[in-house]
């Protein structure tokens, strides 16, 4: 495990901390290297066979101290970004039929099959272990390609899944929304509830439009297209509409795109096997003179000087 972290730039101590927040692309990066050292196709989907109840601090517990099904999944959606920033799950209710809805904000072709893997099979497995080994979803539709070999979803999922489309589903009859939760707590409930809504309120907003720019030139990044047409199809609106609303907020795409290659320059340059060349590709200028240029106005000296600074690479810079 330690070697795939440190293959994908990921330091092993950041998971001694529970708030620690891991850049996605690393994230994906990290369950492909996972998958490829065990040589398992379906590494995320049978990985979650060996996640213990609470691996996922204050948000697992919020959601096994419930009173029931019901509220176990309204807590689902409300906290889930106190595990993962860039995840929506939804409830929908028709008629005697319940749907679980996940959706990830990058879409299905730049998602690793392996975590869509992981998160189907987590649901289903919580909600077993929430109402009982006896739930079976009537349906379960997974946003990626279709695997050669889909034996092994039917063995853990209960039926087979429908693959493709751009959401994660799983549907099952309405009447479980009303089963008790065989780990409920209604005292310690209402006390990691409150510290779950103090750690969601901590959360930078990601309804604010600087933010979700951020975040999506962090995605973009690294191979993608950063450019403000890319960011505001991505966003649902208009080059102009985005211009607009950023200028609202008295920032800029290019400040932004600046600020987020700041950060992830001196991120990539704490990894000595990522040479400057390379880095300088990643964050998409075409000549490595000008990202010479770009780092030495950021941070006072050349990249190559930086490197062999430890005091700024493992510091704040």
């Amino acid at each position: 495990m330690q070697a795939a972290l440190l293959a994908v730039g990921i330091e092993p101590a950041c998971l001694d901390d529970a708030d620690a927040r891991i850049p996605v692309h690393r994230e994906q990066a990290l369950w492909e290297e996972l998958a490829r050292c065990a040589n398992d196709p379906c590494f995320g989907l049978q990985a979650q066979t060996h996640i213990e109840p609470g691996a996922i601090d204050v948000f697992d517990y919020a959601v096994r101290s419930s009173p029931d099904i019901r509220h176990a999944i309204q807590n689902m959606v409300r906290y889930t970004r106190l595990a993962h920033d860039l995840v929506d799950i939804e409830l929908r209710v028709e008629g005697d039929e319940a749907r679980i809805v996940h959706r990830h904000r990058l879409h299905p072709v730049d998602l690793s099959a392996q975590a869509t893997d992981y998160s189907v099979g987590g649901i289903v497995i919580v909600m077993r272990e929430l109402c009982g080994s006896d739930f079976t979803p009537v349906e379960i539709r997974i946003a990626r390609e279709r695997p050669q070999d889909v034996g092994p979803y039917v063995s853990l999922l209960g039926n087979t899944p429908h693959f493709g489309g751009l959401t994660n589903e799983i549907a099952f009859t309405a009447d479980i929304l009303e089963r008790p939760v065989s780990t409920a707590d209604a005292g310690l409930h209402h006390v990691l509830a409150r510290r779950a809504e103090e750690l969601l309120a901590s959360l930078p907003r990601m309804d604010d439009i600087a933010t979700r720019v951020r975040v999506c030139i962090a995605e973009s990044l690294c191979g993608g297209d950063p450019s403000i047409e890319m960011i505001a199809e991505r966003l649902g609106m208009g080059a102009r509409t985005l211009q607009r609303r950023l200028a609202e907020a008295e920032t800029t795409h290019q400040e932004l795109l600046n600020l987020m290659r700041r950060e992830m320059a001196r991120d990539l340059l704490r990894d000595d096997n990522i040479g400057i060349n390379e880095i300088a590709y990643l964050l998409g200028y075409s000549e490595r003179s000008a990202f010479h240029r770009a780092f030495k106005r950021w941070y006072g000296v050349a990249p190559a000087a930086f490197r062999g600074q430890p005091e700024l690479t493992h510091g704040d810079a």
